[in-house]
């Protein structure tokens, strides 16, 4: 089977299929974003969300939020804690197992006797992260990317800074 080299997230599944060996692995996208939540547009919300990437039909632009957090009372460490969470829950959906411990190592409180029952059994499925998406300021909140209002560069790799016109290499 061929696939499109236009379309990475699709490659990406499909690689990712043949590293572990699994016949079926359900591939799902992160999108991040800012959404005013206001009239005028002074107040936002940053909601990051799983979306299907490849889904075509109505279903093509859906975006299945899985935290949103005021603007206001985001500071530095919070989306590093966000992700810190998300990256743990991405790791077993790719093993396919339950969880047998929380996010921070500890084990589970009395108040998740369900969780703690299925603790260590199979998902049933595998799913793994093929594409993650995002406006700037969602990288830069992720990724740690300088911000626009930075005089940084945007890559580790490339010497170019913010307003350079030319680089000499």
């Amino acid at each position: 089977m061929r696939l499109s080299t236009s379309y990475r997230p699709k490659r990406h599944l499909h690689k990712l299929k043949q590293k572990f060996g699994l016949k079926d692995l359900l591939g799902f996208g992160i999108h991040g974003d800012g959404v005013p939540n206001n009239y005028d547009r002074t107040e936002s919300v940053h909601v990051v969300s799983i979306n299907l990437p490849g889904v075509g039909g109505k279903f093509a632009r859906m975006r299945i939020p899985i935290c949103a957090v005021p603007s206001s009372k985001i500071c530095d460490e919070t989306m590093d804690a966000i992700m810190e969470v998300i990256a743990w829950s991405l790791r077993h959906l790719q093993a396919g197992v339950h969880p047998e411990r929380r996010h921070d190592g500890t084990r589970w409180n009395a108040s998740d006797k369900q969780r703690s029952r299925k603790s260590g059994q199979p998902l049933g499925f595998n799913a793994s992260l093929v594409e993650v998406r995002g406006d700037w300021d969602f990288y830069s909140k992720v990724f740690h990317f300088p911000y626009h209002s930075e005089l940084d560069g945007i890559c580790w790799l490339c010497p170019c800074k913010r307003r350079q016109d030319h680089i000499f290499l």
